[in-house]
């Protein structure tokens, strides 16, 4: 029952806050601004790596889901020679798995998580891999025979050379804070230095 009760009281929290929850809010505002320094700083120092082939960032700067997973496969879905690489969230293994290729799902859902099983099904023609070193996921999308990555939540992984897509929501929240004031993981700001950004409700439905 606790549980159940908390997971909204955290999302009201984070996106649209009641008086008192601002107010809890602003107190965390000192955390906030540490975890915005220590943010920026890894993208301003970071070293991007080219691969060889080209790598396509879809991302969201919000907590949670604004319709990543959709954009990626309308996205990857006429491509040959594709590959998508994500962390795998929720998934019961550690360390790259190939979950798909071109239609053979290697793997079960237990090993991939929910949301690579999904992009395996609905991509038949490509290689789909789990693997919290994205890194090492492109590298194994390349051996398996990609000309093309996609990199689902890939706007974070600040040490590749990508083309970043970024997803807005179609409702923006009236928490403009980052984490744990809000439930921004970058400030807005980004929106600005993303190559795209796709914007719910115009350039794609969820």
């Amino acid at each position: 029952m606790f549980k159940k009760n908390l997971i909204p009281w955290v999302e009201e929290y984070l996106f649209f806050p009641t008086p008192l929850q601002q107010l809890i809010s602003a107190l965390l505002l000192p955390l906030t601004l540490l975890y915005c320094l220590i943010v920026s700083t890894k993208r301003i120092l970071a070293k991007k790596k080219y691969f060889g082939i080209p790598v396509i960032g879809i991302g969201n700067l919000l907590v949670g889901g604004t319709g990543k997973t959709p954009v990626t496969i309308a996205l990857a879905k006429d491509k040959k020679n594709v590959a998508v690489v994500l962390r795998g969230y929720g998934r019961q293994s550690k360390g790259l798995i190939a979950v798909s290729n071109k239609g053979k799902i290697l793997t079960n859902v237990q090993q991939s998580g929910d949301e690579a099983m999904l992009l395996a099904l609905s991509l038949p023609n490509a290689i789909v891999i789990v693997s919290q070193k994205r890194e090492e996921g492109i590298v194994k999308a390349k051996e398996l025979g990609a000309k093309l990555v996609f990199l689902d939540d890939g706007f974070s992984q600040y040490g590749i050379e990508k083309y970043d897509i970024l997803v807005r929501p179609q409702e923006e929240p009236s928490n403009i804070f980052c984490l744990p004031s809000g439930g921004y993981r970058e400030p807005k700001i980004m929106y600005g230095i993303a190559n795209q950004v796709l914007l719910e409700g115009k350039d794609f439905n969820r």
